[in-house]
């Protein structure tokens, strides 16, 4: 069995700079354009009782949202080690994980298998999902009857040269997930400091992050395996260098998703950055300008000369306009067609607990880890240190 840090002991480390106060006045209803509106979660901080409506259930660190091509609402309840599903009369059920512990690669009834920590989930055009647990060290699949099997990794921490298969293969902390358009899945891991899809026979494949691997692959290697850099910008993807939390008691980041012309968009959380690789293999820098100490934001402005804050997730609306989970700015910032950065949700700089009803961009938000684009292009935001999913439509 894996030595890892208590998931008590990372919470309370998060929860140290928790500044938000709860209110026992209900939240107003959610509605009109540009307004910040609380619909899932309570805000205690703890694993509530389900079948109750979303805006009433508990959820603890909430990661991210995700959609099936129904319209169903997917809420990852990270540290109550649980994936919840909104049914369609708005109440929330269980979906994946028992609310326990459980190490290694989890395996028979969804509801029931305990899990680590889930971090992601994406639909698969053909039926069911996949779903990446951060600390099992997997990524897993659930069949449209609700039953997992293991589809990259063993549960054993380890890096795996290209062309192993992927469910055979040790991985090190695989993050956030998306869906190729052509069907494959790729993934971030983040441990290896790369991203890699897997390939029509079921092979890992690398499409960001060094060729080369890692010498130390041990389990006494934890947090050794691949130092976190940066590089690359202007040449192939493939060389390029990444940086994201890894380590025992690291959060999820890395977020990705695919434009539908192939392109790829990538969070590199520590080089406070959002990536792209286009469809000839080439990355470069689409927002953020490196160290995150710069004092001006930069809104209103190319987003090349921003500044983000270890930015942790990313997404895409209808209109082909991107929206960063600004983490460590408490915010949500949006890039337009024409590469212009705004904050579109919340006070970068500010962290609180505040703002349901009014305009979004005058609410505070305690470091938002995810967000989420549904089909009516409203924006969902993973407010996760408020225990909360909160939600802003636009024009």
């Amino acid at each position: 069995m894996k030595a890892r840090i208590g998931w008590t002991a990372l919470a309370l480390s998060l929860l140290g700079a928790w500044t938000a106060a709860c209110s026992s006045e209900p939240a107003p209803p959610c509605g009109g354009p540009r307004v910040l509106c609380t619909v899932a979660g309570d805000g205690e901080g703890a694993q509530g009782t389900l079948g109750v409506p979303m805006a009433q259930v508990s959820l603890y660190q909430p990661m991210d949202v995700s959609f099936d091509d129904e319209g169903m609402a997917y809420l990852v309840d990270w540290n109550n080690h649980r994936i919840l599903r909104v049914g369609a009369d708005d109440r929330v059920e269980a979906w994946l994980g028992n609310g326990e512990i459980g190490e290694g690669l989890p395996i028979g009834k969804a509801t029931e298998a305990a899990i680590y920590h889930p971090t992601d989930v994406v639909f698969r055009p053909e039926g069911g999902a996949f779903v990446a647990l951060w600390h099992n060290d997997v990524v897993v699949s659930i069949d449209v009857q609700g039953e997992l099997k293991g589809v990259v990794g063993t549960g054993d921490v380890g890096y795996a040269p290209d062309g192993e298969l992927a469910a055979t293969a040790p991985v090190y902390l695989p993050s956030k997930l998306a869906m190729r358009p052509d069907g494959r899945l790729c993934f971030s891991e983040a441990g290896n400091q790369r991203v890699r899809c897997v390939d029509a026979l079921g092979r890992l494949e690398t499409l960001v992050g060094p060729a080369s691997g890692p010498a130390c692959v041990a389990e006494s290697c934890v947090g050794k395996l691949r130092q976190p850099g940066f590089g690359g910008d202007g040449g192939p993807a493939g060389a390029a260098a990444l940086a994201m939390p890894h380590g025992n008691s690291a959060v999820p980041s890395g977020g990705l998703v695919f434009r539908p012309d192939g392109a790829l968009l990538l969070a590199d959380t520590l080089n406070h950055r959002v990536r792209r690789v286009d469809g000839g293999g080439t990355i470069s820098t689409v927002a953020g300008g490196g160290d995150g100490k710069a004092s001006q934001l930069g809104d209103g402005g190319l987003a090349t000369a921003a500044t983000l804050l270890r930015p942790s997730d990313v997404a895409v609306d209808g209109a082909g306009r991107l929206y960063i989970a600004d983490t460590y700015h408490h915010c949500v910032r949006r890039v337009g067609i024409d590469g212009v950065i705004s904050t579109v949700a919340g006070r970068c700089g500010q962290s609180g607990d505040a703002g349901d009803g009014g305009p979004a961009t005058a609410g505070l938000l305690n470091k938002p880890y995810g967000i989420a684009v549904d089909a009516a292009q409203r924006l969902w935001i993973a407010d996760t240190l408020n225990h909360k999913i909160r939600r802003v439509e636009f024009d």
